[in-house]
């Protein structure tokens, strides 16, 4: 991989917690993000997240 002086990546790992109003059911899901940086700005940004919690939460099930 070649990288230059003006690109650099960060790594997030952040968490979220919250009550889906439709379904009353808890939610809670763990996150990723990459965020590529070049000249100071970004220029990509990707997320990663555990799916099947959302799709619970929305049918108001659990996920283990």
């Amino acid at each position: 991989m070649h990288r230059s002086d003006a690109t650099s990546s960060v790594v997030l790992e952040y968490a979220s917690q919250g009550k889906v109003v439709a379904t009353g059911y808890q939610y809670s899901n763990r996150y990723i993000s990459v965020i590529t940086l070049k000249d100071r700005k970004i220029s990509h940004w990707r997320d990663y997240l555990d799916p099947l919690r959302v799709f619970a939460a929305l049918e108001g099930k659990g996920v283990e």
